[in-house]
């Protein structure tokens, strides 16, 4: 499974960067930087190996995400019950044995880094479940004039008080390549040069990419007559992109923090906003709920925190919202390329950068060939299809 909170870590070591000591115009270049301890941990009702995610900030020109190895990490409840973590990929901590958050129950986490520092978080307990009555896609023109799709979710919520909700999404979409064909060019031999035309073996039309959310999406239920939020706008996709051409599926998971939770990924998202960052009033420090027990003056930045959650997947077809409207472009601009059946060694290249047959014209002894991703799909995905799918 993909480490689906990476934004998170980049956002808050950027922030913890430029928040440090900015308060006036700066080069985008860190001359000065502080190693500040990253935590991001969410423990669910969901019944599972819980994760969470430690690194250290990184330089504004460093480009990968520096997770905090051989660390100690668990959890334990308020009835001492520990519940032990390891490390399965650099500063991704997961859960042992699977369990979940349970009503009434206070957790906490605990972490000791290779160097021998501890940290703890506040306890928190499990709030509310909200339930997801709907989530459906509906074409729209948005605020500033782009005509695409929404993805709306409906909640609500039986018991009395104010919710908070942070979402986070799946999408999975059928990549079709345009110039797929059931033939492929393969050689024969090289010397003397010879190919030959062969049917496809690996399914190479039809594939299922996954790209998970990359923003902070907030709600809640504040100043609402009924404790429900009707046509939350979760994810809004142009339409003229690519992941629209053919099926496409959205898991969207709604999450019920707390109202500390909700403040810190309130102002993470406000801090993120290069508007924000770049203004000559960046504010100090995010502080979180986690500390360190050995020096309460060192900076973390992260948030430990259990929620409840909701999800609900929904299903549609480009047609079923643009019934006679043209498709949307394909990913890339794909070239058709002619070629002789005389120039053998040509052809051979060809077969080794990896282009695709598209057809044989045994007119004017043509093969038509295309780049890769063009006529594979794979390039771009996966031809495996997902437990979840629906045709």
């Amino acid at each position: 499974m993909k480490i689906k909170s990476m934004l998170l870590f980049s956002a808050m070591s950027f922030i913890a960067i430029m928040t440090h000591s900015c308060v006036e115009p700066f080069e985008i270049e860190t001359e000065t930087f502080e190693s500040i301890l990253i935590v991001e941990g969410v423990i669910t009702d969901e019944f599972k190996q819980q994760e969470v995610l430690v690194s250290k900030t990184f330089r504004i020109e460093e480009s990968t995400i520096n997770g905090e190895s051989d660390a100690e990490v668990k959890v334990v409840d308020d009835q001492q019950n520990e519940y032990t973590f390891q490390e399965t990929d650099p500063g991704k901590y997961v859960s042992i044995l699977p369990f979940s958050a349970e009503s009434g129950r206070s957790y906490q986490l605990f972490i000791k880094t290779r160097d021998g520092n501890s940290y703890t978080s506040e306890s928190g307990t499990l709030p509310q479940k909200a339930i997801i009555d709907n989530v459906y896609a509906e074409r729209i023109i948005n605020d500033k004039g782009v005509d695409g799709i929404s993805i709306f979710t409906d909640s609500s919520s039986p018991e009395d008080g104010i919710l908070y909700y942070r979402y986070e999404y799946e999408e999975t979409y059928q990549i079709i390549p345009p110039f797929w064909s059931g033939l492929d060019l393969n050689i024969v031999s090289e010397d003397p040069p010879e190919v030959s035309v062969v049917p496809r073996i690996r399914e190479e039309r039809v594939c299922y990419k996954t790209d998970l959310s990359n923003a902070i999406i907030l709600s809640n239920t504040d100043n609402l007559s009924e404790n429900s939020i009707i046509r939350f706008p979760v994810r809004f996709i142009e339409k003229d992109n690519p992941i629209l051409r053919s099926r496409y599926s959205i898991l969207v998971r709604q999450m019920t923090q707390s109202r500390d939770a909700q403040i810190f990924y309130e102002t993470l998202r406000e801090f993120s906003d290069p508007e924000s960052l770049f203004s000559q009033t960046q504010p100090g420090f995010i502080s979180g709920n986690i500390s360190s027990t050995d020096n309460p003056e060192e900076k973390i930045l992260g948030y430990f925190g259990i929620s409840s959650v909701a999800s609900k997947r929904v299903f549609f077809n480009f047609r079923d919202l643009f019934s006679n409207e043209t498709r949307p472009p394909f990913f890339v601009s794909c070239n058709l390329v002619e070629v002789e059946f005389s120039d053998i060694t040509a052809i051979i290249g060809f077969i080794k950068a990896k282009l695709k047959l598209v057809a044989v014209d045994n007119i004017n002894s043509l093969y038509i060939i295309v780049p890769q991703i063009c006529g594979d799909c794979n390039v771009l995905g996966s031809n495996i299809v997902p437990d979840f799918w629906e045709d």
